[in-house]
């Protein structure tokens, strides 16, 4: 698992004052990431760029906090067609 230097200090934000129990089952989304990036860097205009399958769970309300990840954003998303190696041999 990777986790990136952001998600690493939401995730001690959110940890600060909670004892070591709650620490444990702590779970941090995209929307706490954001939520997190946005106060932090209030002039950016930040835009999500997923494959379509990850965004069909999140549309149909797979993700924690679905709707506030969409308004978070604004809606401003980028989708990418996930192609198949064979679809791939197909289309050249």
């Amino acid at each position: 698992v990777v986790v990136s230097e952001a998600e690493r200090i939401c995730c001690e934000k959110a940890a600060e004052g909670l004892e070591e129990q709650q620490k444990a089952s702590l779970r941090i989304g995209t929307a706490d990431l954001l939520d997190m990036l946005i106060n932090d860097e209030p002039d950016v205009d930040f835009t999500l760029a997923f494959g379509a399958d990850t965004f069909i769970d999140l549309a149909r309300g797979k993700w924690r906090r679905t709707e506030d990840v969409f308004q978070l954003v604004r809606y401003r998303m980028v989708v990418f067609r996930r192609i198949s190696p064979s679809q791939q041999q197909n289309d050249s």
